[in-house]
């Protein structure tokens, strides 16, 4: 008898093995599933709208740490390829009432490195919404440059060139709880400086106007939808240690081209892994207990590595 009831419990931890194994290849494939359709339909939209750039970011759930979202975003590109890019905002008005998201042109200056402290004009982005904040403008005086908080106010941050949001009409999609997503690139994401990881917690894929993967430069600013869902407080952006602060003296951070998935909480539970979200100790137990794909150039699809 008890030679038999050993046995049961031993075919019974093995049953529960494979089950929570098979669910979990379960949960990676249907978060895989959505990744795939995600980023076709980021991909059609930049093929349907001539010079957008659009993609797709993945980002851990503010709210809940064992679940990522993905979201389909676009890239502004006037800042950067427009020669007048002022033509596509309005000049601040002190009579009206601005929400989260929306943008104007403001005369500003900064307090040093700009010779004779001569105004110029800049683009910001509001950040906060108050009832009642009717002429609250941006600030007057974004110096010293160095600092990054000379760069916002209670209600407006700067808005910086590369910017990227939350595409009008979508929404963000959770994905399958328990499954942890992370962005693959090639440690040197932020202008050459190594992030000491190829596997970053907070990415995104973008496609070109021909719908090729395409890598490229961006930012987040807080107060918009993609700030928002991603849980933005300050001007931040991915950098070496997680979310760095943001200023005109900042290295620009670069799109990524694949993806990893794995185990949350077996994650969690492996001692190799540090505590950091840039740790190389993360990349090594990914390498052996995820599962990876990079995006094919052309297409756009999901494909395993080796």
């Amino acid at each position: 008898m008890l030679v038999v009831l050993g046995l049961a419990v031993i075919l019974l931890s093995l049953a529960v093995a494979a089950f929570n194994a098979l669910t979990g290849n379960r949960s990676i494939e249907a978060t895989k599933n959505t990744l795939a359709s995600l980023l076709s339909e980021a991909r059609l939209l930049s093929l349907n709208n001539s010079g957008q750039y659009t993609g797709v970011a993945v980002f851990p759930d503010p709210n809940n740490p064992s679940r990522c979202l993905a979201a389909i975003v676009k890239r502004n590109v006037n800042s950067t390829y427009d020669t007048d890019p002022y033509d596509n905002y309005k000049s601040y008005s002190n009579s009206f009432t601005y929400s989260q998201g929306q943008r104007v042109v403001f005369p500003t200056q900064y307090s040093d490195s700009n010779p004779g402290n001569k105004w110029f004009m800049a683009i910001f982005v509001r950040t906060n919404f108050s009832p009642g904040s009717v002429g609250n403008s941006p600030p007057v005086s974004v110096g010293p440059h160095t600092n990054a908080n000379s760069f916002v106010n209670q209600y407006w941050s700067l808005y910086i060139p590369g910017d990227t949001d939350i595409v009008a009409g979508t929404d963000v999609q959770p994905l399958s709880a328990g499954v942890g997503v992370r962005m693959i690139n090639d440690s040197y994401r932020v202008s050459g400086i190594p992030t000491g990881s190829r596997y970053v917690p907070l990415g995104v894929i973008f496609f070109d106007p021909q719908g090729h993967l395409t890598c490229m430069s961006y930012t987040i600013t807080p107060g918009t939808n993609l700030g928002n869902a991603i849980g933005l407080t300050t001007y931040s952006y991915p950098g070496t240690t997680g979310l760095a602060t943001l200023d005109s003296t900042t290295p620009l951070v670069y799109s990524d081209f694949g993806v990893a998935m794995y185990d949350i909480t077996s994650f969690n539970n492996n001692s190799a892994a540090l505590t950091g979200p840039y740790d190389t100790g993360n990349d090594t137990w990914i390498d052996s207990n995820g599962q990876v794909w990079t995006i094919d150039r052309f297409n756009g699809q999901l494909v395993t590595t080796p």
